[in-house]
């Protein structure tokens, strides 16, 4: 197999140009929509938080669209700096406390009506004595 070049990312208006070559006919041009699902298809695949830190080096193929050849992108290239993987990581950290801290107070929630009414059964049980 052949050995595929390095390839960068060139933000041109709304479209990313993904291409081995600057003036290469083999690219592929995403709209910043297509690059965000496949960032969040790519975090949704493992996991959150360790998802994340993995992402840095994960890759995906593209096949151009002029040539049918096979061209490999990071991830990294598309999320862009590392100043963006952190402030999605620390969305995705917030978001999984957020949740954490709902479920406890729906835990509460539900143990704090459970002994309410056992306290009414105990109560009516008493009366009734």
């Amino acid at each position: 197999m052949a050995e595929l070049p390095e390839l960068k990312i060139v933000e041109h208006g709304w479209a990313w140009r993904i291409s081995p070559k600057e003036g290469d006919k083999h690219c592929l041009w995403l709209d910043k929509a297509q690059a965000n699902e496949i960032v969040r298809r790519c975090k949704a695949y493992e996991g959150l938080v360790t998802a994340l830190e993995k992402l840095k080096q994960a890759s995906i193929k593209f096949q151009c669209d002029h040539c049918d050849k096979w061209l490999v992108v990071t991830v990294q290239e598309i999320i862009g700096s590392d100043r963006q993987l952190e402030k999605a990581l620390a969305e995705v950290k917030a978001k999984t406390q957020t949740e954490k801290e709902d479920e406890r107070i729906e835990a509460a929630q539900k143990a704090r009506t459970g002994n309410r009414k056992d306290l009414q059964e105990y109560l009516k049980l008493r009366r009734e004595r």
